[in-house]
């Protein structure tokens, strides 16, 4: 860190504005070890600071899946939150709870492969859940490590559904995915439309091909045909296209009737303080 220390010892502020991924990233981290700065100097972080989320870092992107949606009068903003298993960290719960009161629906992330042992998180995620009747939604990640022998898809949305969350969530807001499929996928279509093929030494490569085609893969991830049809399916094993549908793209349509439950519920909370 003693790059990032140079840099406040001579007063040179961070930029407004970062173009690219590098600089991105290196923003990103510098802020988080700004954190770890302040923790290794024992001097307090100005998390107050952040109480609002204009004052928050934003990362604009087109949102491929939503590029051809009619027009909307709204912004489809999505906020990383700390997660509940981070609640040791007072400010963080109390920054977490600020920004949870501002948002139109919440979408929690579980890990299908600790489902049953977080009592803590499971706790404090039923709290929020009773301040967002009906816009609670719950996505089950890392579903791509099921076994024969493990939960199947409707078993693990009734799980999360009546025993974790005592139907706070309905089993219809339950999405078993795999990220890391989604993520695969995605990235194939994406460079079979920016150049028509993808590049077998690239180091993602081997890892979408032995998902998409198994151990055979050398032969097929020349052909772009075979690539789009293997992205294709791997999109869809990935359980990622219904939340989509039913999450993001609903919320989207109706961002103006959103905007308006938000701002009615932040004047009663107003209201009754």
């Amino acid at each position: 860190m003693a790059e990032l220390l140079a840099q406040i010892r001579d007063q040179r502020p961070f930029e407004t504005r970062y173009e690219g991924v590098e600089q991105i990233f290196h923003l990103l981290k510098s802020l988080n070890d700004l954190v770890r700065l302040c923790s290794e100097l024992k001097h307090a972080f100005p998390f107050d600071e952040y109480a609002t989320v204009d004052a928050l870092p934003v990362i604009e992107v087109e949102f491929s899946h939503l590029k051809n949606a009619t027009d909307s009068p709204g912004r489809f903003t999505l906020l990383d939150t700390p997660g509940p298993n981070e609640f040791k960290q007072p400010h963080l719960k109390k920054m977490l709870r600020d920004q949870l009161r501002k948002a139109s629906a919440v979408l929690a992330v579980f890990d299908y492969t600790q489902l049953k042992s977080e009592a803590d998180v499971r706790s404090e995620l039923k709290t929020i859940a009773k301040n967002f009747d009906g816009r609670m939604y719950a996505l089950v990640n890392k579903f791509d490590q099921k076994t024969k022998n493990s939960d199947d898809r409707e078993t693990v949305k009734k799980i999360v559904s009546s025993e974790l969350m005592d139907g706070l969530i309905a089993e219809s807001h339950v999405f078993p995915v795999s990220s890391f499929h989604g993520y695969l996928a995605n990235h194939a279509r994406h460079q079979l439309a920016l150049h028509g093929k993808i590049d077998p030494n690239e180091p993602w490569v081997e890892d979408f091909a032995r998902k998409a085609f198994g151990e055979f893969w050398e032969d097929r991830i020349h052909d772009p045909a075979e690539v789009k049809k293997g992205a294709d399916l791997l999109w869809k094993n990935s359980g990622l296209p219904a939340p989509l549908a039913e999450v993001i793209v609903v919320a989207h349509q109706n961002a103006a009737r959103l905007a308006l439950q938000s701002t009615s519920r932040k004047l009663l909370d107003q209201a009754d303080n």
